[in-house]
């Protein structure tokens, strides 16, 4: 599945691991709880793979609606990643809703995550699983300390020109500087854990 993206990497591609992962994580019972973890991805020509969704863990706090992560184990699983050569760049948590959305909260911790941590990442990428089929249930944004951009689903026909580069007709800084190894890097190995605040 695939997003457009602005920069030398043009599309955000999610895996069939990570969309099954996904699927497996919906809210679909009256009494299941969020889940959540982080997303980890590698380079392909010009394309960003996220490869792998971490979480949750039972030491992550949950309830019906709210998420927050083990920020020990989040750490581990940014070094372990970096040595396996994927790198950190964001976050996903599900929401019990048909079509997902950000919440206050989701954007300001998000927003909260991406000014304190240390990093070289030009966004943060913020993911919530929704209950209905994806894309519809899928969403996905850029958020930076000022900027909030949706992107937009491109299918496997409309990967062209026509495939809208986001869904607010804005303008936003990209993941671009996460295309040199050397930023990446840095971001995947000094990023501290996350905040000690829920999705």
């Amino acid at each position: 599945m695939n997003f457009k993206l602005g920069g030398p990497q043009k599309y955000l591609v999610f895996s069939e691991e990570v969309l099954r992962h996904f699927e497996r994580q919906r809210q679909r019972g009256m009494f299941s709880k969020e889940a959540g973890g982080q997303l980890f991805a590698s380079y392909s020509g010009d394309s960003i793979v996220i490869a792998i969704a971490t979480g949750p863990y039972p030491s992550d706090r949950r309830s019906r609606y709210r998420f927050t992560p083990d920020p020990v184990r989040a750490q581990q699983d940014i070094d372990t990643h970096f040595r396996q050569r994927r790198h950190f760049i964001g976050n996903w948590h599900t929401h019990p809703e048909e079509v997902p959305s950000p919440s206050p909260t989701d954007v300001k911790n998000t927003r909260r995550r991406f000014v304190e941590s240390d990093h070289a990442l030009e966004a943060f990428v913020l993911v919530i699983v929704g209950l209905a089929p994806f894309p519809r249930g899928l969403y996905v944004s850029l958020l930076d300390a000022i900027r909030l951009n949706v992107l937009a689903h491109c299918s496997e026909e409309s990967i062209s020109n026509t495939c809208p580069l986001y869904q607010p007709a804005v303008q936003a800084r990209s993941l671009a500087g996460m295309a040199g190894t050397g930023s990446s890097k840095k971001a995947a190995r000094r990023r501290k854990p996350p905040m000690q605040s829920s999705f």
